[in-house]
């Protein structure tokens, strides 16, 4: 698997489903299996199921979301620990240090509002 992150190389699912780890061939058949098996009658019906993956284009984004989001805040503290290191004599470093800051909580918004979450 390292091998194919650091050749660029994307495994197929059979790769997994092969592997001559056992553990790690039974967690890729856990994954890549239905838990439960939808009747039927429900396809006739004209009712749309849902699946885990119609679900993960979102999941994915959410986490790539949640990621940055947690970035720009450590950004943010980065920021702000070094404002407060500065005294008075800096006021044109301390003023681009606040332009940056609130740049950066626009994007924190940003994030927040694709996330679903209220900021305060």
């Amino acid at each position: 698997m390292r091998d194919g992150v650091e050749n660029g190389v994307l495994h197929e699912d059979s790769y997994f489903l092969r592997h001559s780890n056992p553990e790690i061939a039974k967690a890729a058949a856990d994954i890549m299996s239905d838990k439960h098996e939808i009747s039927p009658n429900w396809s006739e019906q004209n009712v749309r199921i849902n699946h885990e993956v119609d679900k993960l284009h979102q999941a994915v984004m959410s986490c790539l979301y949640s990621y940055k989001n947690t970035k720009i805040i450590l950004a943010m503290k980065k920021i702000q620990d070094e404002i407060d290191q500065l005294d008075d004599d800096h006021f044109d470093e301390i003023m681009t240090l606040m332009a940056r800051q609130r740049q950066l909580e626009q994007v924190k918004i940003l994030f927040a509002s694709k996330l679903g979450r209220i900021i305060i």
